[in-house]
């Protein structure tokens, strides 16, 4: 959605280290984890929320067309816009809220 809303609306993209690129899914989750390792709970929960309602808000801006078109403004080139927002954008939601979940409980 990133790479999206650059090209659809002009938003910068976020920055990475130079010899990380958008299709380094590990560095980009390696690159994100260095800059946040020292926030809060609350503050990640929040970043968390926000970052979906962001998500959320730019899906309910797409047209049916801009969604069951081959998205060329992703970078995939392959894939449709909605295949790419359910395997890669929902998928990594609830991964990522499962993960949170795990952690929590380890709190106590």
């Amino acid at each position: 959605m990133e790479r999206y809303n650059h090209v659809r609306f002009g938003e910068q993209l976020i920055e990475f280290p130079p010899d990380i690129t958008w299709d380094d899914k590990k560095g980009i989750n390696q690159a994100i984890l260095a800059a946040k390792k020292d926030i809060s709970l609350a503050d990640s929960l929040a970043e968390f929320r926000k970052s979906f309602q962001r998500i959320l808000k730019t899906i309910e801006l797409l047209t049916e067309d801009e969604l069951t078109s081959v998205s060329h403004l992703t970078g995939s080139g392959e894939h449709r816009l909605m295949e790419l927002i359910s395997e890669v954008i929902w998928e990594h939601y609830r991964w990522a809220k499962t993960q949170i979940h795990r952690w929590m409980r380890t709190r106590g």
